[in-house]
C-alpha cells in the first residue's frame, strides 16, 4: 500500500492517503465497499478527544521539579511522559484538531472546544505538546480551531488565533523548555492579547512586566529560512496551510507554518515563478533553464518530463481554474 498510503512503515505515525483521489475513493461508499471510511465519525472522535483532554490535562503534567533545564536535559523525561501522559492522552493532544477539521459544526461539540480554548487547559495542552516533542502541530491545530469556531463563536475563535500568534512568537522558548510557557511566553505576551487578559489571572507568582512590554503582536509573524539564493516567487496553497517558494538557488521549497517540508530539485537554473494547482495537489514552476516543471505537492516528486518549448527564460507560470492546463510566459515573447 506504500504507493497510496503514508505512515505505514512507522508505528507511531498516522496512516494518511498520499493522493486526494485515494481519499475520495475511501470516502465514497459506492466505490470503496468494505474499505469505506465514514467521515461523519469525525465528530465523535473530536468529541472523545476533547473529553480526554479535559480530564487528563493538568499543570506541570510531568511533575518537573525545576524550570532551568531544557526538555532535552531532563534525564528521565521519557519515563515521566510514560507515567503521566498515557497513549490516549498523547493521541488526543496531537490529533484532536484534525478530527475537528473534518467535523461539521455542532453546538454541543463547540461547547467542548470552548471548554478547552477558553480555560487554562489550552496552556496545559501546549505544555504537553512541548514535552512530547510535538509542538510543531500546535499552531496549525489552533488555526483549524479558529476557522471551525468562527461560524458562530467569535470570542473563542479570536482566542485561538491569539494562541497562534503566541506560538509564532515564543515557539523557540516553549519547545526548548515546557515551563517557559508560563515563565517567558505568557508574562511577555502583549498586554492587549486575549491570552494575557484571560489566562494570566489564573496563575500566581508569574513575572510581572512593569513597563516597556509588547503592546501588540509584531506585524512580521514569521521568517522562513532555508534558501541560499534570492527568493523570486512565493504562493500559498488553496487552503492556506502551505507556502511554495522558488529561488535563484535553483530549488523549489514547500513550507508548512514554520519549517520547510520538501525541497524540490530538478531545475538547472534559477526558479522564477511557482504556483499551486487549485486542488493543492500539484505545483508548477518555471525557470531560467527554459522549462516548466510540475511536481507532486505532497511527495515532492516531479510529475512527468519537464515541459519544453520556450527558447529563453520562462518568467511566469500559472494553473487554469480547473487545474487541467498551465500557462507560461517567457522572455522569448511567447
Amino acid at each position: 500500500m506504500a504507493p497510496v498510503l503514508g505512515g505505514i512503515a512507522d508505528g507511531s505515525s498516522p496512516v494518511r492517503p498520499l493522493h486526494a483521489s485515494f481519499y475520495d475513493f475511501l470516502t465514497d461508499h459506492s466505490r470503496s465497499g468494505v474499505y469505506f471510511i465514514d467521515t461523519s465519525e469525525s465528530s465523535n472522535l473530536a468529541y472523545a478527544s476533547l473529553q480526554v483532554l479535559a480530564k487528563g490535562l493538568r499543570f506541570n503534567i510531568c511533575r518537573l521539579e525545576n524550570s532551568y533545564l531544557r526538555n532535552s536535559q531532563i534525564p528521565d523525561l521519557a519515563e515521566r511522559i510514560e507515567s503521566n501522559i498515557p497513549q490516549h492522552l498523547s493521541y488526543s493532544c496531537k490529533f484532536w484538531a484534525k478530527h475537528l477539521e473534518m467535523a461539521k459544526f455542532d453546538s454541543c461539540l463547540a461547547t467542548s472546544v470552548q471548554g478547552i480554548v477558553e480555560s487554562e487547559k489550552i496552556l496545559f495542552w501546549i505544555e504537553a505538546l512541548s514535552l512530547l516533542g510535538a509542538l510543531g502541530s500546535a499552531e496549525s491545530s489552533l488555526a483549524i480551531t479558529a476557522r471551525w469556531l468562527q461560524v458562530s463563536c467569535e470570542v473563542p475563535a479570536a482566542l485561538a488565533m491569539d494562541g497562534v500568534k503566541l506560538l509564532q512568537y515564543f515557539t523557540t522558548a516553549i519547545s526548548c523548555s515546557a515551563p517557559h510557557l508560563y515563565l517567558s511566553a505568557l508574562p511577555f505576551a502583549p498586554s492587549t492579547s486575549l491570552f494575557s487578559k484571560q489566562l494570566m489571572c489564573k496563575f500566581s507568582h508569574l513575572v510581572q512586566v512593569a513597563q516597556r512590554g509588547l503592546q501588540d503582536w509584531p506585524a512580521v509573524q514569521l521568517a522562513l529560512q532555508g534558501h541560499t539564493g534570492v527568493v523570486a516567487s512565493v504562493a500559498f496553497s488553496p487552503d492556506g496551510s502551505r507556502i511554495v517558494s522558488g529561488s535563484e538557488d535553483n530549488t523549489v521549497r514547500v513550507w508548512d507554518a514554520k519549517t520547510v517540508q520538501l525541497v524540490l530539485q530538478g531545475h538547472t537554473e534559477e526558479v522564477t515563478s511557482v504556483a499551486f494547482s487549485p486542488d493543492g495537489n500539484r505545483i508548477a514552476s518555471s525557470s531560467w533553464d527554459n522549462t516548466v516543471r510540475v511536481w507532486d505537492a505532497k511527495s515532492g516528486d516531479q510529475i512527468g518530463c519537464p515541459l519544453t518549448g520556450h527558447t529563453d527564460y520562462v518568467t511566469s507560470v500559472a494553473f487554469s481554474p480547473d487545474g487541467n492546463r498551465i500557462v507560461s510566459g517567457s522572455r522569448d515573447n511567447t
